[in-house]
């Protein structure tokens, strides 16, 4: 007797919690920006590394993290990076100072790696062909409802209790949401790479995988639209602040706004 397959609606739910909580704390730093440089007093000009940190190894981590995803499951994978994020977060809460927190954000990125690809490959390994689309659709508006819900909630309680308390919100989301997916969502059953796990092989797939017209093109895109996302909004919280003094919850607000939009 096989056992009984986990209800469809739970794993969404679990993969769309992981997908809220890493979103809405990547988001985050954007509108809180000035209110951490005032608390820990960095200049202008340097906060953007806390940014740059987070997108370094971020980017290293999910290179890494990919080929191991194809040989080990994306189910252990999914449990591994949300769990590291979880405590990523929370601490956040011991960061007082510039280098401190850069270390924490640091260190959320290398989780973020774990995570970027995870959830859309597990969608596509889970669910039939005629159903991915739609299965992303649920988990990627996690996104869109962490801007509309969790990036003007998260700047109320760095407005109000300090930016400390922003990050240890989205560690329990991201902590219940590691928890679900340990208890919820089953390891996909497909065919699991077999090529043994070696930087020299990592590096020969991705290089094949840059030559194909088609993923490098996308490649190109992809780059070019965080690209300029990255340019508008990691500053733009200042700029209004500095320019029409903007208050925290006008910030808020335009985020608002643009999460519906």
């Amino acid at each position: 007797m096989h056992p009984a397959r986990p209800r469809t609606g739970l794993i969404l739910f679990a993969l769309w919690l992981m997908t809220f909580s890493a979103g809405s704390q990547v988001l985050l730093i954007a509108p809180i920006l000035p209110r951490i440089g005032e608390a820990l007093g960095i200049p202008e000009g340097i906060r953007g590394i806390l940014i740059t940190a987070y997108a370094f190894t971020l980017s290293l981590s999910a290179l890494a993290t990919g080929p191991v995803s194809d040989r080990f499951g994306r189910r252990r994978v999914l449990i591994a990076g949300s769990a590291s994020m979880a405590v990523a977060l929370l601490l956040h809460t011991v960061a007082d100072s510039f280098a401190s927190l850069l270390a924490m954000r640091a260190l959320a990125g290398v989780a973020g790696g774990m995570l970027s690809g995870a959830a859309v490959a597990y969608v596509g390994d889970f669910f039939p062909y005629e159903r991915r689309g739609w299965a992303n659709g649920w988990v990627m508006s996690g996104i869109a409802v962490g801007q509309i819900v969790g990036i003007p909630a998260g700047t109320l309680l760095a407005d109000w209790f300090g930016f400390r308390w922003s990050f240890v919100m989205f560690g329990v989301t991201m902590a219940l949401a590691s928890v679900l997916i340990w208890r919820v969502v089953p390891q996909p059953d497909v065919a699991r790479s077999a090529q043994r796990l070696s930087l020299k092989g990592a590096f020969q797939t991705y290089a094949y995988l840059i030559r194909t017209p088609d993923i490098a093109a996308a490649t190109v895109v992809y780059f070019l639209m965080f690209f300029g996302v990255g340019l508008y909004v990691v500053y733009l919280p200042t700029w209004l602040g500095h320019s029409l003094n903007v208050t925290g919850f006008e910030i808020a607000s335009l985020f608002f706004v643009g999460g519906i939009a």
